[in-house]
């Protein structure tokens, strides 16, 4: 898999078949409820093995520069977990009001071939979506990802922080006929929820060291992989 973060596209492939463009916006939007001046950056960290966007926010005119709500997210694909993708989202609010974002993913657009469930397993629930990408032949690339379930606004206090972890499973096969469509989507998913349940149960900063660890390790190693 591969994430255009800018774009917010995912593209998936498969042994036989290069990337291919999905019509899933896989990237979580996080926006200011209220209207606000901003400036933004993005950068690699290559030792890190991710991609950084960090926005300043300036709520009011009259706030001092001092008083700037920052907004980082980082980007990786996980390198022990080839089918884990993590958006992470951390808020400082050095002002003394209340901050309000608006958490949400791109709806998808007309005549996407991706439908969404809310999943439920054990106490946990997340998102399971479904779709394909056609090939030229009349073949098609299954894909199933699992996301965690989010709230659609947080309220960040005064001189607080925020964080939040963004999971995604995502799992393709192989070009297949359509009349086998119904049996592998059913394999996908429950390879899906499967290791989403797993993930969802661990720690993030564990899973971000187990990442950040292997991917150290090949930096170090003069192998030079690609940042996901």
């Amino acid at each position: 898999m591969l994430v255009d973060v800018r774009k917010n596209t995912l593209w998936v492939s498969s042994v036989t078949v290069p990337f291919r463009m999905t019509d899933y916006s896989l990237v979580t939007s996080v926006k200011s409820s209220g209207a606000a001046a901003e400036v933004q950056a993005t950068a690699v960290f290559y030792r890190e093995g991710l991609i950084r966007t960090v926005r300043c926010m300036q709520m009011e005119l009259t706030d001092s520069h001092r008083d700037c709500v920052s907004v980082r997210e980082d980007y990786f694909a996980h390198r022990n977990r080839p089918h884990l993708y993590i958006q992470r989202i951390h808020v400082s609010n050095p002002s003394d009001r209340v901050v309000a974002f608006d958490i949400s993913s791109q709806k998808p657009p007309a005549g996407a071939k991706f439908s969404t469930s809310i999943e439920k397993m054990q106490d946990r629930q997340f998102l399971l979506s479904s779709g394909r990408v056609s090939l030229e032949d009349g073949k098609s690339i299954l894909v199933v990802i699992a996301t965690k379930k989010l709230v659609n606004r947080v309220q960040v206090s005064p001189r607080s922080e925020f964080d939040e972890t963004i999971l995604s499973v995502i799992y393709t096969s192989e070009p297949i006929d359509s009349g086998k469509l119904e049996e592998s989507f059913s394999k996908l998913r429950e390879s899906a929820k499967k290791e989403m349940l797993e993930v969802m149960h661990m720690r993030a900063d564990d899973l971000y060291n187990e990442h950040q660890q292997i991917w150290s390790d090949l930096f170090v190693s003069g192998k030079m992989p690609t940042a996901g």
